[in-house]
């Protein structure tokens, strides 16, 4: 999960690097271009966010929530007592 997380920050840092290095040519672009740009940009970017909510939930199912790994610690503590 914190992979997973590292690695859309990353992909977030890259993508900006990149668009403030290419904005020259974004401006001698015509709209249409730059709109289809950003709709591929936009259309990457649910696609990531998506497979992050799969994976979080895949997760969540598997470990629980917070509170319950919290319990479960607090209990182990006490049988180990």
């Amino acid at each position: 999960m914190i992979l997973l997380i590292i690695l859309c920050r990353l992909i977030c840092d890259v993508a900006i690097e990149q668009l403030t290095k290419c904005n020259r040519q974004l401006v001698s672009r015509p709209p249409e271009t730059i709109a289809n740009m950003a709709l591929i940009l936009l259309k990457q970017t649910d696609y990531l966010l998506a497979k992050m909510l799969e994976s979080l939930s895949k997760h969540f199912l598997q470990s629980g929530g917070f509170r319950e790994r919290m319990t479960n610690m607090r209990l182990n503590h006490r049988k180990n007592r």
